[in-house]
């Protein structure tokens, strides 16, 4: 009777191990399709896995554990339906020639589009009013605005976040570095200038001179948790 007993606990432990390396292979699967996820599909949830998903997480606004949770699980599957049926070329009609009916021949369906290269192509830039939504700096002179941005970027490069040029630019490289800079102290990561954000970096009016972060309540704490590793979104 024990016996049974316990190969009914290890078949049950062996069973839900085995779902939890196939949903594991899945997501790898899906992450990878759509450029967060670079390492082999083997089911396996590595630090490289663990990356993957972080990027996604911020990517799509979501808060970023790292972990294959319900609403991340359920935003991926929907991503993927989304690209594989922008990538389904519609059926034609077959005309077969030298039928009675024919009367010219079907043009063969254009080859699906490269997701990579799709991929590979930066998102365009949200206007600089989006940017910086109900802040002081909405209806701001085109040059202020312009030095504010490039203060952004000059201190989220040396916090760590952001490796592009300091143009005075918004771009998709600047956008993603605020998503993990804002998930990072806890500010909704929505990739917009706003008042958390400005607060947090010190851009806001009458906070000049100060040495950005030096605000007690948005003070970072070195995380334990493993670099987040990859390629840069662009």
């Amino acid at each position: 009777m024990k016996r049974k007993i316990a190969t009914a606990i290890l078949a049950g432990a062996l069973a839900q191990l085995a779902l939890a390396d196939s949903t594991v292979q899945q997501a790898q699967e899906e992450l990878k399709a759509q450029g967060y996820y670079f390492g082999q599909i083997d089911g396996n949830k590595n630090a490289d896995t663990i990356a993957a998903i972080r990027r996604f997480q911020i990517r799509n606004g979501l808060q970023v554990t790292g972990e294959l949770d319900e609403e991340t699980l359920r935003a991926l599957h929907a991503d993927s339906a989304s690209s594989t049926a922008a990538t389904t070329p519609t059926p034609q009609p077959q005309n077969l020639e030298g039928s009675e009916n024919s009367t010219e021949r079907v043009a063969p369906a254009p080859p699906p589009r490269d997701l990579q290269a799709d991929r590979e192509q930066p998102a365009p830039a949200e206007s600089v009013a989006s940017i910086f939504r109900n802040t002081p700096y909405e209806m701001a002179p085109p040059e202020l605005q312009q030095r504010v941005i490039f203060g952004a970027q000059t201190l989220l490069r040396r916090r760590g976040f952001y490796r592009g040029e300091s143009d005075g630019v918004f771009g998709p490289n600047l956008e993603f570095s605020l998503r993990a800079f804002q998930s990072r102290l806890g500010i909704p990561p929505n990739g917009r200038l706003d008042m958390d954000t400005l607060a947090a970096l010190g851009l806001l009016p009458g906070q000049r001179g100060r040495t950005p972060m030096e605000i007690p309540h948005r003070r970072i704490v070195p995380s334990e948790e493993p670099p987040v590793r990859g390629e840069w979104i662009h």
